[in-house]
């Protein structure tokens, strides 16, 4: 059965909450056009692996998923023409216009703009297509948003130079190590006899991880 607008309206706040995914993707995939849809997933995959190569592809420490991938490629293609895009096009129009984003003013959107009322913590601010509107940027703090944007500047610099894709790809843990001189290790152990529980474990310690550098980067900045 499709859940039709009607429907939708008559289901309370919560139920929408817990269908948010299923129709979040549906109105994506819906407001793709089919000829354009190859350039579409390819432009995905390329900026997925360029994404995890430069060490921003990881949603619960703050930094960009498949998901919010999805959501920014097709805000670019809602503002292009219907005709001629190509996924290298769609790629460096991505890298460009996303490097040069005011993460910490603006916000990233489908459709018709919508209020939102943004809360003083929340550097990166992407929203579901759906409502009720939410946040999926949410954990993302000053820092994953600048990190973000600086790799994408990199790419950018990268790409009006010419070299083979890989090479604008890069290998971020080399940048990274080059561009840091402090670092913190976290050793996680667990003894128990249910790998799901470990993993899940690993997952909760990984999501508060970014609460606390946002404690750390509150202080200093207040010191």
């Amino acid at each position: 059965m499709e859940l039709t607008d009607e429907l939708v309206l008559r289901l309370p706040m919560s139920a929408l909450r817990t269908l948010n995914a299923y129709r979040d993707v549906r109105y994506i995939q819906k407001a793709i056009n089919p000829s354009r849809m190859s350039a579409f997933r390819l432009a995905h995959r390329s900026l997925r692996a360029l994404a995890k190569q430069r060490g921003i592809f990881t949603a619960r420490l703050g930094f960009v998923g498949s998901f919010h991938l999805s959501i920014l490629l097709t805000r670019l293609l809602e503002r292009l023409p219907a005709t001629g895009v190509t996924a290298a096009g769609l790629v460096s129009l991505f890298i460009q216009h996303y490097s040069e984003f005011d993460w910490s003013r603006e916000v990233a959107q489908l459709g018709a703009p919508r209020a939102y009322p943004r809360k003083a913590r929340e550097a990166m601010v992407i929203l579901s297509p759906q409502r009720p509107s939410i946040n999926v940027a949410s954990i993302a703090s000053a820092s994953t948003a600048g990190t973000f944007s600086t790799a994408l500047k990199t790419a950018h610099r990268l790409l009006e130079e010419g070299p083979a894709w890989s090479t604008v790809c890069g290998d971020g843990l080399v940048d990274f190590l080059s561009t840091h001189s402090v670092f913190a290790k976290v050793d996680v152990a667990y003894w128990g006899p249910d790998p799901p529980t470990g993993r899940g474990l690993v997952g909760h310690l990984e999501s508060r991880i970014v609460q606390v550098t946002f404690l750390y980067y509150v202080a200093v900045l207040n010191h």
